[in-house]
């Protein structure tokens, strides 16, 4: 039976007019050109973490299974059906990158699609509730960025409005069906594998239910059926976890979260951001909840839609927030807020004479409010010009080019975009990827921005990495994080590693600060009992003198007149070695040799032992040096 008076017959699914399809087309229309004009501003922006998910996806692809690196699983990703749908499209041979993007805006209209099957409009008076529930999610700052930035929340957006879609109107039932229960149940299982948190929605939504029906015996039995998707689904991954990873929960748990005062202050910031800037979200979701609460036959209704907000809210809050620019958390409580207006445009259309005015004007001001918070809100606007991780394609596929072969360990605080490009085996000096790291977190943790608080220096130098980049794609440098600046004061990193400057030219041209490790085995200094072979990269100062590829995809230095290139310190091994041989592309070059021993500039033809500088000065064109050989002399 359908508790639902007649009056509120738009909420229950009434029997549509034959020409409904011509509003239904005219309101998707609109709901999707507004998504896609929304999106399209943040057509730049691409998330760091997504490229970490897809380079999960990448493995999988390669038969590397769920992984991150070689040797070692991690569950470094918190979105297992994110990286499993995307490797699904990637298996066709379409590209990554486009596959994400591609799902994060299916995904989003999928969502708006909810909204309009909320409440279908049978008339133009009736296309209020779609529009002003749509809009509202269609036009937040949060969906237009998430729609194309590489992450899960799209996908979490769909499935979380259309559970909500399907549950929410059974309440109003003596006796749901229980196929259309466990319909409901499935997209909340789906919820709960696209993120770990999404199961906060099912659960909250089950208290509501039961708290609404006053603990009855019936709201127990329709929440059961309710919940045996997702509990399956939980359990599955579950015992996925344990076999595969070892582990109870995701490792960027441990690397994230943790109760403390510090958390709690950044989630209070960062929702009371949120709740300026996203204003006209949750003007429209407080007007519906304000009618559901004063509409006897929409309590129930609104009360479900509420707790869950409430309940997301919270958690947001304990976690501490995050750091991504477009406050990815706010999506969910967008959808939510939506949802709820909808309900009240949807009361408001059946009433007669002001109401129905008031609430289009008041859907036109959320919108409005909706597009001046986007306009003005410095997290959006820096998203919107946000190109730092296209630079780390840039680097990756510098790095791919130039050793693949060699395949050298590049430590990094940027997770995604240059391991993802460069393929290379990798070590997150932020620890979401790393086991040990995410296991020992330093006595502070807890203060500090979330998941940036992790590293341990001495850990990354004992795991002498070739490579290592800190900061961003850009490279520095001086560190920025907890790694890196352990790893500077260490007197292993001053006398290991020495900085590079990188230039990638595909698909445009950019320069990278790296530090190489001198003695690296795979591209660092080779010698053999009677050969000593200096790659040319290390002749760069990590200022000026540029890395980079010659024209038959060598990398070496480029030397320009005007800047000579100096190696200081370099220690030849035990014996005398002498100059053979200089691989370069370019035509005239002088080389000088300062012997420290000697107190004396040596002819390239001398020999030489111990400690010297090198010196290489180009003259006329510039020099490309690939590499300078030392043969031993006694």
């Amino acid at each position: 039976m359908v508790r639902v008076q007649p009056e509120f017959g738009i909420l229950a699914k009434p029997r549509l007019p034959e020409h409904r399809w011509i509003y239904i087309v005219a309101v998707l229309a609109l709901l999707w050109g507004a998504l896609a004009v929304n999106a399209w501003q943040y057509r730049l922006f691409l998330a760091d973490d997504g490229l970490i998910s897809l380079r999960y996806s990448q493995r999988l692809l390669d038969g590397k299974g769920l992984t991150w690196t070689d040797g070692e699983r991690v569950e470094g990703y918190s979105n297992v059906l994110w990286v499993l749908a995307c490797a699904g499209v990637g298996a066709f041979g379409i590209d990554l990158i486009v596959a994400a993007r591609s799902l994060g805006l299916l995904s989003m209209a999928a969502a708006i699609a909810a909204f309009v099957y909320f409440s279908p409009p049978r008339s133009v008076r009736g296309l209020l509730p779609s529009v002003a529930g749509g809009l509202t999610f269609a036009l937040a700052g949060c969906t237009g960025a998430w729609a194309v930035g590489g992450l899960e929340q799209a996908l979490l957006a769909a499935l979380l409005a259309w559970a909500m879609v399907l549950a929410v109107p059974l309440v109003d039932e003596d006796e749901p069906e229980a196929k259309r229960l466990l319909a409901s149940g499935l997209l909340f299982g789906l919820l709960s594998l696209t993120r770990p948190d999404g199961v906060l929605f099912v659960v909250a939504i089950s208290c509501a239910w039961i708290a609404a029906l006053r603990f009855e015996w019936k709201a127990v039995r329709a929440v059961a059926w309710l919940l045996v998707i997702p509990a399956l689904a939980l359990a599955l991954q579950l015992a996925f976890r344990l076999s595969y990873y070892g582990e109870w929960v995701p490792n960027t748990a441990f690397a994230k979260l943790t109760l403390s005062s510090g958390h709690l202050h950044s989630g209070a910031y960062y929702l009371m951001n949120a709740a300026h800037w996203h204003a006209g979200a949750a003007a429209a979701g407080l007007l519906g909840l304000i009618v559901g609460v004063c509409v006897a036959p929409l309590r129930r209704r609104a009360f479900v839609l509420f707790v869950p907000l409430v309940a997301w809210t919270l958690y947001v809050l304990f976690i501490g927030g995050e750091w991504f620019l477009p406050r990815r958390h706010v999506v969910p409580m967008v959808v939510l807020c939506a949802l709820l207006a909808a309900q009240g445009a949807a009361w408001a259309v059946m009433r007669h004479r002001i109401v129905p005015l008031l609430a289009w004007v008041a859907a036109a001001l959320v919108s409005v409010g909706l597009v001046w918070g986007q306009q003005n809100d410095p997290h959006l606007i820096r998203a919107r010009q946000q190109i730092w991780v296209w630079n780390g394609e840039v680097l990756g596929r510098l790095l791919h080019d130039a050793f693949a072969q060699q395949q050298p360990l590049c430590a990094v605080d940027p997770a995604g975009g240059v391991p993802f490009f460069s393929r290379l085996p990798a070590l997150d000096m932020l620890g979401l990827t790393d086991r040990y790291m995410a296991h020992h977190p330093p006595a502070d943790f807890g203060s500090g921005a979330v998941a940036h608080e992790l590293g341990d220096g001495r850990y990354v130098l004992d795991r002498a990495p070739d490579l290592i980049l800190f900061c961003s794609p850009d490279g520095s440098l001086t560190p920025c994080f907890r790694s890196g600046k352990e790893m500077v004061a260490d007197p292993r990193f001053a006398r290991e590693y020495r900085p590079v400057l990188f230039r990638g030219t595909q698909p445009y041209q950019h320069d990278s600060v790296l530090y190489v490790r001198r003695t690296s085995p795979r591209i660092g200094v080779q010698t053999g009992e009677r050969r000593l072979v200096v790659p040319g990269y290390l002749l760069s100062d990590g200022r000026e003198a540029l890395a980079m590829l010659d024209d038959e995809g060598r990398l070496g230095v480029l030397i320009r007149e005007a800047i000579p290139l100096a190696f200081s310190d370099f220690e030849l091994p035990e014996g005398e070695w002498q100059l053979a041989a200089l691989n370069a592309s370019g035509e005239r070059q002088r080389i000088q040799m300062w012997s420290h021993r000697d107190q004396r500039f040596l002819e390239s033809s001398e020999p030489a032992s111990g400690t010297i500088d090198i010196t290489i000065r180009a003259f006329g064109s510039p020099l490309h040096v690939r590499e300078l050989v030392f043969e031993r002399r006694s």
